[in-house]
């Protein structure tokens, strides 16, 4: 036998052996994370005017490899909450949040998530007048005579633009006392961009936009228009990676996994080759939220975003509600190593000058402008990791933790007994 086909062997023994150890891999996983777990089988459906929503009365677990397993349910009208009825209560005083999935939170037992840890401690008397407590102002008639109900109207994936249409449809049929807008800074003005929604990749539905034309919003409905601003045109492994993830249990536990090794020497050459790095001039343009210079797409999706806004403003005071709104900073703008290792995992990033408070500064001075009340959770949530030294996001995941929808609950509550009209 000659020393090349010896070789020949012998690779081809390493390259069969290696597949079945990938398929063995592949059904071990399957068995252990089934795929309705981890993706949008049996909660989501698709919908015609709000791009997809919840299934009513559904129900599933929910897994995120090695961070979380969640038992998810959905009441009669497809959010996820206890069962609501449309009509109040007696002596009921109801406060909405709308949003996206930091609103469900659908990483967290019910009991957990910052929304109900914000009805409990509204409806808490005795802590209501601890002595540490804030001072009530107005609002004391309200928290001390009424039950508080702090509905929770977030659908995973939704924009401000889903949020508005929710609403439209569905949430101001609970007549609420006061709606508050939840806006994740991550991605919730991407999503209202039909080119940056297209850039990010998701793998939900298709959804109806709204573009601005001569400074009022116009639905254009399903319109598909892929983005120009990527980095590698000629070879989309973002599309390589939203199939394998789809299709493959072994890809998405590698790559649900791999986040937590960030700092490690081999970590970021594996996400680069899964097409989860960067190279060359190319980098996640998700960022670019943080720059006041980002490309023009950028500046038509923040002016849709105002307007979005505005507008739900007008249409829930005409419903004869408070409106107010809420900023949850990104997890690399409350955790600084993460966003060190962001910057290191894409080298041209560092060339940009970036202003991880720009969002937060942009919507803070649409809020005043407009005598919006809000509650900027970035500088609470940034002095709360500095003392405690926690992590309050799922690195894998970029959700909140049981531990941060506590502490953000507790301070929604407090922030609400000083604003409660």
């Amino acid at each position: 036998m000659t020393l090349l086909k010896r070789i020949t062997i012998n690779l081809s023994l390493i390259f069969f052996s290696l597949i079945i150890t990938l398929i063995f891999l592949e059904i071990a996983l399957r068995i252990i994370y089934p795929a309705e777990e981890r993706g949008w089988i049996n909660i989501h459906q698709a919908d015609e005017s709000l791009g997809w929503a919840y299934v009513p009365n559904s129900k599933q677990w929910y897994t995120s490899p090695g961070e979380f397993r969640t038992y998810l349910e959905t009441n009669a009208n497809a959010q996820r909450d206890e069962p609501r009825s449309y009509q109040t209560p007696p002596n009921t005083y109801r406060i909405m949040m709308t949003g996206d999935s930091f609103v469900a939170s659908l990483q967290t037992p019910l009991k957990d998530t910052f929304v109900k840890v914000t009805e409990n401690r509204l409806n808490d008397k005795a802590n209501l007048f601890a002595p540490e407590s804030s001072k009530l102002g107005a609002s004391n008639l309200v928290l001390t005579n009424m039950q508080i109900e702090v509905l929770n109207g977030g659908t995973g994936g939704y924009g401000t633009d889903q949020t508005l249409r929710w609403f439209r449809q569905s949430g101001i049929k609970y007549n609420p006392d006061v709606v508050l807008l939840v806006v994740f800074l991550g991605n919730d003005i991407a999503d209202n961009d039909f080119e940056l929604w297209a850039l990010a990749g998701s793998i939900a539905p298709p959804k109806p936009f709204f573009i601005l034309e001569d400074g009022e919003l116009v639905d254009k409905g399903r319109i598909g228009i892929s983005t120009e601003i990527s980095g590698d045109q000629t070879f989309n492994i973002l599309a390589v990676r939203r199939f394998l993830y789809k299709h493959s249990q072994l890809f998405s536990f590698i790559s649900s996994m791999l986040p937590r090794l960030e700092g490690h020497p081999t970590f970021q050459a594996m996400m680069r080759l899964l097409g989860m790095g960067g190279s060359g001039k190319s980098y996640n343009h998700t960022y670019d939220i943080f720059t006041e210079s980002p490309p023009s797409q950028w500046e038509r999706a923040w002016q849709l975003t105002e307007k979005l806004i505005l507008t739900m403003k007008e249409e829930v005071e005409a419903n004869n509600a408070s409106f107010q709104v809420v900023l949850i900073p990104h997890p690399v703008q409350v955790h600084q190593d993460w966003w060190q290792a962001r910057l290191a995992l894409y080298p041209a990033m560092s060339e940009i000058e970036w202003d991880l408070t720009y969002p937060n500064t942009r919507l803070s001075h649409l809020c005043e402008d407009n005598y919006i009340p809000y509650l900027d959770l970035q500088p609470l949530l940034v002095d709360y990791v500095h003392d405690t030294q926690s992590y309050i996001y799922y690195r894998s995941d970029g959700h909140f933790t049981p531990e941060g929808n506590h502490v953000v609950g507790e301070m929604i509550a407090d922030w609400l007994r000083e604003t409660l009209p």
